[in-house]
């Protein structure tokens, strides 16, 4: 189980814990399926939570930062148009939402010998659609919605097929009498 809750691949830990690789993932399935271990496993969880301070909000919060993230929040316009803002002028919430910052210099000799430095910073954010597939999970909205009317609430609507009818026909010679 400790060899489960640092990476959460069952075959993975059930290799690490003296099982063959060969039947690794049976075993895994049948341990992860037993009521016991799994409660185990959520407890484990739950302490290294707590002992790390991290919450679910906490997981959340910062999910929600990559998937909201408004690039248009990094610039700023200027007299040359859009750019970008400069790093004290971004908020830690949207800077926690980059990836990668690229920063590149180049140098060129202008009128009269003088030296121009330029630099461009190129921003890289984390992964937008996987931070949102990770909110739907975790907030259950991948699961159908339930309805939340009462049953008197609900109208029941029944469909009945006409009871057949027995039509007798009638000679012409009955019809008569």
């Amino acid at each position: 189980m400790l060899e489960y809750v640092k990476d959460l691949n069952g075959a993975q830990a059930a290799i690490r814990a003296g099982y063959s690789p060969k039947g690794a993932d049976v075993q895994a399935s049948r341990l992860l399926g037993n009521a016991k271990v799994m409660q185990e496993i959520v407890r484990l969880q739950a302490e290294a939570s707590k002992k790390h301070g991290i919450t679910r909000d906490m997981i959340i919060n910062e999910y929600r930062k990559v998937a909201f993230l408004n690039p248009r929040e990094l610039y700023q316009k200027d007299q040359h148009g859009w750019v970008l803002k400069e790093p004290d002028d971004i908020s830690d919430d949207l800077f926690s939402a980059i990836g990668e910052v690229a920063v590149t210099e180049s140098v060129q000799e202008g009128p009269e010998g003088a030296v121009m430095r330029k630099a461009y910073a190129k921003l890289k954010p984390l992964d937008k659609l996987k931070a949102l597939d990770s909110l739907v999970k975790l907030l259950g909205f991948d699961k159908p919605e339930e309805d939340d009317r009462s049953p008197k609430d609900r109208i029941v609507v029944e469909f009945k097929r006409p009871e057949k009818q027995n039509f007798v026909e009638q000679s012409e010679d009955e019809s008569d009498e």
